[in-house]
């Protein structure tokens, strides 16, 4: 067994930084006895490319809690977007949580909370739009046009306007929040309600 499998082996032990454990790929550990030594697998490569800097940090600071704190801040900085570390850690756990949630409840989910026009959108990104509410809390309609719903993106903090209808056939979209100068942090938001819209 290659030593970088035995690392992601025990990266993978219950209890061993569970806070860590959310954001890497499940796999299941291969078993180490009796297994001859071989070459570091594709799949295994891209798993330790991600997790190197915490192992290497974490190793580095066994014995300072503080340090291992702010290996988790650092860490989950370059893929938490504008997200605050608080923000990002609810949002993976609503993530999580949002796993068992077929795509009909999550259409559902959503359309309880006022978003329409969701039934075509991918269940990952449906799990990432209920995630993302229920950490932040629910839009209001746009700031701009005052009538469309707004598409927020937490990567890079970018704000866009679904637009609205206009008449029995048509439909108008205006340049959108960040266009229009306003910043992802100023939108108005209502708490997240939960339950399920009826099918």
């Amino acid at each position: 067994l290659h030593p970088t499998e035995r690392c992601l082996g025990a990266w993978r032990k219950p209890n061993w930084w569970e806070k860590y454990r959310t954001w890497l790929p499940k796999a299941k550990v291969v078993a180490q006895s009796g297994q001859k030594k071989t070459k570091l697998s594709s799949a295994a490569k891209a798993e330790f490319k991600r997790v190197w800097v915490a192992i290497r940090k974490g190793k580095d600071s066994t014995n300072s809690s503080s340090a291992v704190a702010a290996s988790s801040s650092s860490t989950s900085a370059s893929s938490r977007g504008v997200l605050s570390a608080a923000q990002f850690a609810t949002f993976q756990q609503k993530l999580i949580a949002l796993k068992a949630v077929t795509k009909p409840e999550l259409v559902r989910m959503l359309k309880h909370n006022d978003i329409q026009g969701v039934s075509s959108i991918p269940k990952a990104r449906l799990a990432d739009l209920v995630a993302i509410h229920q950490t932040l809390g629910v839009p209001a309609a746009c700031p701009a046009c005052r009538k469309g719903q707004v598409d927020f993106d937490w990567k890079t903090g970018e704000v866009t306007c679904r637009g609205h209808k206009v008449g029995m056939r048509g439909w108008r979209q205006c340049e959108g929040p960040t266009k229009a100068g306003k910043s992802w942090s100023q939108l108005e938001r209502a708490a997240w309600r939960e339950g399920l819209a009826p099918p």
